[in-house]
């Protein structure tokens, strides 16, 4: 979902902004929302996540809130930050469940050896 909103905020930023615009490059929460087609709830909790983490900042005008990523939200965008975050894809885990495959099939390759 983090991944996701700083693909939003990228591509508004660089896309869909507004010349006369007071918040330049800044898209509101309901265009984040309609793009995502994703529950409020959900979306605000990943904007507050990229918020404490410095990869987006918050502005309001009014009764409008703005969104707008930082460089470190486009570093954390084009790096995969959040996207490495989930398990299967996390190089560490692999660098533990391969050895175990290895020596598996090593073990199976020797047993049906012996019984041949």
């Amino acid at each position: 979902m983090k991944h996701k909103v700083l693909r939003v905020l990228l591509d508004f930023d660089y896309k869909e902004w507004d010349k006369n615009s007071i918040s330049f490059g800044s898209p509101t929460f309901s265009t984040i929302n309609e793009k995502l087609k994703y529950s409020g709830e959900k979306i605000y909790a990943a904007c507050v996540v990229l918020i404490e983490n410095g990869d987006i900042t918050q502005s309001e005008e009014g009764f409008t809130m703005y969104y707008e990523i930082t460089n470190k939200g486009r570093y954390s965008y084009y790096e995969k930050v959040y996207l490495n975050k989930i398990w299967y894809r996390s190089q560490k885990f692999w660098s533990y469940l391969v050895p175990i495959f290895i020596s598996l099939g090593a073990l199976t390759v020797s047993i049906v050896s012996l019984y041949n």
